[in-house]
């Protein structure tokens, strides 16, 4: 795994010269949503922030990097309080259409979670798949980019450092933001 972040950014430096080259890079705010995926624990929703650094290969296709902050992830019952950062490579499929860019992406990456409870949210691999929407070019350079995705911890969850059973922790992220493309 330690492997993959560096191959995904060579691969996006080796396209940087592309004859469609156009690199993104976006700040973004958003809340995620994990649902009732958890027997025995139940998240509250939350808000998160990050940042994409994206290169477009050809006119279709697409790479990009991003880095998510996740802080206060509650339980219910508080009996978890902890941070979660999350760092992805994507792989993006996108139709440009003017300035607005519609995309399906699929990545993978780690969560690494921190916290001082007795529940905690586990250093582990994590995957995601979703889609949404650019809109390049509004001011200048300066657009606007939204997303939503879904992403999935298998096994990512352990009480006092032991992992007692295998439970996943899968949530939904909706995400807006300033997308700057040179």
């Amino acid at each position: 795994m330690k492997r993959i972040i560096p191959l995904l950014i060579l691969l996006w430096a080796a396209m940087a010269g592309s004859a469609y080259a156009q690199s993104e890079f976006q700040l973004f705010v958003g809340g995620y949503n994990p649902g009732s995926q958890l027997s025995g624990t139940n998240f509250d929703n939350g808000a998160l922030l990050g940042f994409r650094l994206g290169h477009s290969i050809a006119r279709l296709f697409g790479t990009e990097f991003s880095y998510t902050y996740v802080k206060n992830l509650q339980d219910k019952g508080k009996n978890f309080d902890g941070r979660a950062h999350l760092l992805n490579g994507n792989f993006q499929v996108q139709l440009p259409v003017g300035r607005a860019v519609p995309f399906a992406t699929v990545g993978m990456g780690n969560i690494i979670g921190e916290t001082q409870s007795i529940l905690r949210l586990k250093s582990s691999f994590a995957w995601n798949a979703g889609g949404g929407l650019k809109l390049r070019r509004l001011a200048g350079p300066v657009g606007a980019r939204f997303d939503v995705r879904y992403y999935k911890v298998p096994d990512g969850v352990e009480i006092l450092g032991i992992n007692t059973r295998k439970v996943d922790f899968d949530f939904a992220e909706v995400s807006g933001g300033l997308l700057i493309t040179f």
